[in-house]
C-alpha cells in the first residue's frame, strides 16, 4: 500500500472491472489485476496503490504529479 506504479491496461471505472498494473516490487517489476472507485485510468497513467483487494490484485487511485516530486 502506498506504493507507485503504471497502468498497463486500462482499468475501468467505479470498480466496473479490473485493468492491469506494473509496479517494482522487491527489485523485480510485477504485474497486477487492479480497479479504481474513480474515473478510468487509461495506459500510461501514474497510479498508487490503496489497498490490496487479493493476492493478485489491488485497489488503485491517480498519482497526483506533486506526490511524485522530491523536496530538497
Amino acid at each position: 500500500v502506498g506504493l507507485p506504479g503504471t497502468v498497463y491496461i486500462p482499468i475501468p471505472a467505479s470498480n466496473a472491472g479490473a485493468g492491469k498494473v506494473q509496479m517494482n516490487l522487491q527489485n523485480r517489476v510485477v504485474e497486477l489485476a487492479a480497479m479504481t472507485a474513480g474515473d478510468r485510468l487509461p495506459s500510461g497513467a501514474r497510479i498508487r496503490v490503496v489497498s490490496i483487494l487479493g493476492p493478485d490484485t489491488v485497489e488503485v487511485e491517480p498519482l497526483i504529479e506533486s506526490e511524485t516530486i522530491s523536496h530538497v
